[in-house]
């Protein structure tokens, strides 16, 4: 039988184990806990608590140097601009910026040249799309040293950026959307995740969000601030995506729930998305992303402009939804042309 022992020093744990034997320990919350030689109050003991105990103080914090990267980072981490970045943009910012300042932190943000960027983002060529991100982060963090006074120029500004070797979520094409739809029946919520996506043409993080608070004008529209940009958006609710809504129980307010009746984590609907992928035979690669491409191209195909198409899915700038709007237009002029195509015989 185990029996606890009184004690009364902070931090320490001891007992006697179904031996009989004493057992003592240092025990701080958020700690690993250190065996401790007894018996209680002897000098072994004492010279071991006294290490442990300090050996667990929470280190002294330090000032940053001035004019120091980690200074830099620490003031950009507390700028208005950074506080109105989504948390999951802000997240990604905190894990760069925590390995540049364990690296670099103690640099002079005046020294920095572009040739000094340019090797940070050169050593991470093997992971261009994560070398990019490091390259965004310090062009934002260099504009506002130069907002600031820290120096006059930005180094980052001319480091060009990577070729990344995938470009980004593949679209999804007619014939794997035709495939989910054939396995997920309108009613189920694999199909009602689905048809979120590619009617709304919206990020997963903004797709989890959406309910009943978000109807308007009868349930014929939808509006809702974009978690990323913080766009405001109104968009219409289509057909397809009307009868899958009319099917949640009167009660239900966010659209989407886990099995518990709890509302999805991003990652978590990745998860249960790619389970869901799986199950109807969809290929690996393709993502909720990707629906977000195909209603841009699906748009393009139907004739709608650039502007159209990022009133719709929300883009800040033209050049991303241009690159749909090209790829239709070339295949409508290819159409076009050989309809003006004239008979040709022989070997000419």
């Amino acid at each position: 039988m185990v029996t606890a022992m009184q004690v009364r020093v902070r931090y320490v744990r001891a007992y006697r184990d179904n031996r009989g034997k004493e057992r003592i320990y240092y025990r701080r919350p958020g700690q690993p806990q250190v065996k401790l030689r007894g018996p209680l109050g002897s000098p072994a003991f004492l010279e071991d608590y006294n290490r442990a105990h300090a050996a667990s103080q929470p280190p002294t914090l330090r000032a940053p140097l001035s004019g120091s990267l980690e200074a830099l980072s620490l003031l950009w981490l507390a700028s208005p601009k950074f506080q109105a970045m989504a948390p999951s943009t802000q997240a990604v910012q905190r894990r760069i910026l925590d390995r540049l300042r364990k690296e670099h932190g103690h640099r002079i943000v005046r020294d920095a040249t572009e040739r000094d960027v340019r090797r940070l983002v050169q050593e991470r060529q093997d992971t261009p799309a994560a070398a990019n991100h490091v390259l965004r982060l310090l062009r934002g963090l260099f504009a506002h040293a130069v907002k600031e006074n820290w120096r006059t120029d930005n180094p980052a500004k001319g480091v060009e950026r990577l070729a990344e070797r995938q470009k980004g979520h593949p679209d999804w094409p007619d014939e794997e959307i035709a495939r989910y739809r054939a396995h997920w029946p309108v009613g189920s919520k694999p199909r009602l995740a689905f048809e979120l996506l590619i009617q709304t043409a919206q990020r997963k993080g903004d797709v989890i969000g959406l309910g009943r608070q978000h109807l308007r004008s009868g349930g014929t529209l939808l509006r809702f601030r974009q978690e990323k940009t913080g766009t405001d958006m109104t968009l219409p609710v289509t057909p397809d995506l009307a009868a899958c809504l009319s099917l949640l129980p009167d009660g239900q307010m966010v659209f989407l729930l886990t099995e518990a009746g709890a509302a999805y984590s991003r990652n978590g609907f990745y998860n249960s998305f790619r389970d869901w992928c799986d199950e109807a035979g969809i290929p690996k690669g393709y993502s909720p992303h990707g629906l977000r491409k195909a209603r841009a191209r699906l748009l393009a195909e139907d004739g709608a402009t650039a502007h159209e198409i990022g009133a719709w899915t929300g883009h800040k700038t033209l050049a991303e939804v241009e690159r749909y709007t090209r790829a239709a237009d070339q295949e409508r002029m290819a159409h076009a042309a050989l309809a003006k195509a004239k008979p040709r015989t022989g070997n000419g």
